[in-house]
Parts: C-alpha cells; sequence; structure tokens
C-alpha cells in the first residue's frame, strides 16, 4: 500500500495489515486530507463544518489511522482536540468520506437550512457522509493530521507538543504523519503543526475553509491547496470562496461529499503611470507586455493621466514590461514583474529626449544646440 511503504521506508513503523478483514471491500491505495471548512457564512453550526478526505473509489481504510485536529493558539498549542480511528471506514464511489458535525438545528445534514449552510447536499453525491457529535470545528490557528500508528492510541486531551514550541515531541512511538494541513490566525504563540501552512497571505484572521487541488494528491504538499474566506452571508452560494487570496490557481467554492473542481488560474492585473519628474502625466506613451502565458506581446497607451493597464493576466507568472517612446526617454525603461497577487503596480518617470541639430550663424560657421522635439 503506497502509504503504509512510506512508513516502512522512513523507518518509523510497520504496519501490518489484515487484508481478509476487508475481503468484501478493498483497501485504498492512498487516503489523503481533501477539503475542509471550518467557519460557515452567518450563523455558526457544526453540521456546516467538515472534513472531507480522499482516496481510491469504493474502498475502505486499511489499518489504524487517526484523523486528529490539533489546536494551534498559545498555551494549549498541541492538544488534540478531536480524534477519530478511521480503520476501515468506506470510501464512496467518488473516493470521499466527509465528517462533519451534528447540527443544533435540524436532524442531521438533511434538516439544515439552505439559510445556514448555503448551498450543501451530503445526499446522491457519490461520497459517504458521516456525522460525528464529537465534531466542532475552531476558527482560530488549527491543523489537521491522519496519523498511522500500529498499536498506539492516540486520544483527545492529548499534547503532541510538550513544550508548546511547535515542535511535535510527544506522538506515539510507532506513529508516523500521513498527510496534514493547517493554518494561523496570526498569534504571537501559535504554531500549525505537520509542516503544511496554508495561511493565506491576503485573508483577515484565519481562513474559513481549504480545497486541495483535484489534480495534486501528493501528501505533505503545501503547493496542493487553496485557503480563503468564504462569501459572506445571504449569498445565493455560502460555500462560494470570496477570491481575497489570489495565488497561483483559484478554487471557486467547496464541494463537500463530491470531487473537487478543478483549479483555474487566478486573473491579475499590472496597471501603473507613467509620469515627468515632477509628478505630471505623460499621455500617448506605449507600453508593451510579453512573456507569462502570452503567445505574443500585447501594447496600451497612457491615457490624458499617464495611466495604463492590462487586466484579466494569469497570475503566477513572469511578465517583461517595456516603455517606449519617441518623445520621452526612460532611465529603467524595460521591467521584470512577477505577477503573484491581484495587482501589480509598475510606475514610469520619463524625460524630454534631447537632441543636436546645427544652425547657420552671420559668419558662416555652425554651432550646435540642444533642442527638444
Amino acid at each position: 500500500m503506497k502509504i503504509f511503504q512510506k512508513v516502512v521506508r522512513a523507518g518509523a513503523v510497520s504496519i501490518s495489515l489484515c487484508v481478509g478483514v476487508f475481503s468484501q471491500v478493498p483497501p485504498t491505495s492512498f487516503i489523503i486530507l481533501n477539503e475542509i471548512e471550518v467557519n460557515n457564512p452567518g450563523t455558526d453550526d457544526p453540521a456546516c463544518e467538515f472534513i472531507e478526505l480522499r482516496g481510491d473509489a469504493n474502498t475502505s481504510v486499511p489499518g489504524e489511522i487517526y484523523l486528529l485536529e490539533v489546536e494551534g493558539d498559545g498555551t494549549s498549542a498541541g492538544t488534540v482536540d478531536f480524534a477519530r480511528n478511521i480503520n476501515g471506514q468506506q470510501l464512496g464511489p467518488n473516493g470521499t468520506v466527509t465528517f462533519g458535525g451534528t447540527s443544533i438545528v435540524g436532524a442531521g445534514d438533511r434538516g439544515i437550512p439552505a439559510s445556514v449552510c448555503g448551498s450543501r447536499s451530503y445526499t446522491d453525491s457519490g461520497g459517504i457522509h458521516v456525522e460525528d457529535p464529537n465534531l466542532t470545528l475552531e476558527n482560530g490557528t488549527i491543523s489537521f493530521m491522519l496519523v498511522a500508528v500500529e498499536k498506539s492510541v492516540i486520544g483527545v486531551g492529548d499534547d503532541i507538543d510538550t513544550n508548546d514550541d511547535g515542535i511535535i515531541d510527544n506522538l506515539p512511538f510507532d506513529a508516523m504523519i500521513i498527510d496534514a494541513v493547517g493554518w494561523s490566525d496570526g498569534g504571537v504563540a501559535d504554531f500549525v503543526y505537520g509542516g503544511v501552512n496554508v495561511t493565506p497571505g491576503n485573508t483577515s484572521g484565519s481562513p474559513d475553509g481549504a480545497t486541495r487541488n483535484f489534480t495534486n494528491i501528493t501528501e505533505l504538499d503545501p503547493a496542493a491547496w487553496f485557503a480563503d474566506d468564504l462569501a459572506s452571508p445571504g449569498s445565493v452560494e455560502a460555500v462560494l470562496y470570496d477570491q481575497n487570496n489570489l495565488g497561483g490557481f483559484r478554487i471557486d467554492f467547496l464541494t463537500p461529499a463530491r470531487q473537487n473542481l478543478a483549479p483555474t488560474a487566478a486573473a491579475g492585473t499590472i496597471a501603473g503611470t507613467v509620469t515627468d519628474s515632477k509628478g505630471r502625466g505623460l499621455k500617448f506613451v506605449s507600453i508593451v507586455l510579453a512573456g507569462g502565458d502570452l503567445q505574443e506581446p500585447i501594447y496600451a497607451t497612457t491615457n490624458h493621466f499617464g495611466r495604463y493597464n492590462f487586466p484579466g493576466l494569469p497570475v503566477g507568472r513572469s511578465y517583461v514590461l517595456r516603455v517606449i517612446s519617441r518623445r520621452y526617454t526612460f532611465s529603467d525603461p524595460v521591467r521584470i514583474v512577477n505577477l503573484d497577487g491581484i495587482i501589480a503596480r509598475i510606475d514610469f518617470i520619463g524625460g524630454l529626449k534631447q537632441y543636436s541639430i546645427k544652425a547657420a550663424t552671420r559668419a558662416g560657421k555652425f554651432r550646435m544646440r540642444d533642442r527638444p522635439d
């Protein structure tokens, strides 16, 4: 099995599988964290929050594997807030199983009003949904882990970081972290455990949810994740990401108990102004953009205020920006732009070109004068 081969190579544990126990449901070849929601918009309800796992379709989880939620805030850092042994847990026709809390307003997920959870249906989706009354996800600094053991037990209240220094020092001797993901709300003494910190740079506090890139099933890979806040209450689709965090790819919305959406390239903008040394806008100056995924250069011309704009560009790319003018000269006319966010502002400062002409004198001689164009 893939997940246990990793354990053996690491030399940490050697897990033997009793395959006969799962003779009717074959074991999955991998198990990973797939999608998480910790804070639904509007009234907080445990049944709107979930942890989703992914493996092979129509299989079960072999061996002793724990799903953990680990506190990361302050003096409680390292405390296990939720632990569930998922040995034998079946995965649905789409390879997913989703663990959610118990609704405080209805009878399980079928009784949740759309106004609470937004567009949400765990049924007829191809995944398996498990309601766990012990699952209450926190909104602060938090980590999620899949941990394989041979014989040990991991329970709620266990402290995996006894020194509160961000270093795991108290997992069982036969434990191996299979996958992990987490984020921080910015607290000074907070820690994310497992080595996969996906804290967005553009959100206020910790994100509301996180989704794995469907095409990336690599364990313990921060690049596999998109994390962001969710749309405000009253939205038609309350599981819609608000797209404040635009990185190399984006996911449009959460899909509990369904296959994750394919990532889309986030759109960014390169914009700026072209001015003289006194800050006055220079109009009708040409700007050329090349690189990134562009098949050929594209052009823009500054307006009466000296402004230019290149919208709709894929982010996570490097571009070459050049300013061209017959009338003005620039000390730094070419820039390399790494478009890592929603907008990159690049300004240019130019001055009138100077050139020499010959002027006749009364004595028949010539002298040189500098005149502007």
